[in-house]
């Protein structure tokens, strides 16, 4: 099976994505959203979280502003 992170930004975007990703991520493919707080924390997450992640077949959507 497929995953995809969503690492985003705030927890607004988080409860965004809660919403519209059900409708429009096929069955077949899992996802997982990770807030942080703010730019500067997700910065730095990011490599950790490829690492953590670090599985085949799992994408990651990085969203900020």
């Amino acid at each position: 099976m497929k995953e995809v992170v969503f690492l985003v930004e705030e927890p607004s975007m988080k409860e965004f994505l809660r919403g519209i990703l059900p409708r429009v991520i096929p069955d077949n493919v899992s996802y997982t959203i990770i807030h942080h707080e703010g730019k500067q924390d997700l910065e730095r997450s990011i490599p950790k979280k490829l690492r953590a992640f670090r599985k085949q077949n799992t994408q990651f959507v990085v969203l900020s502003n």
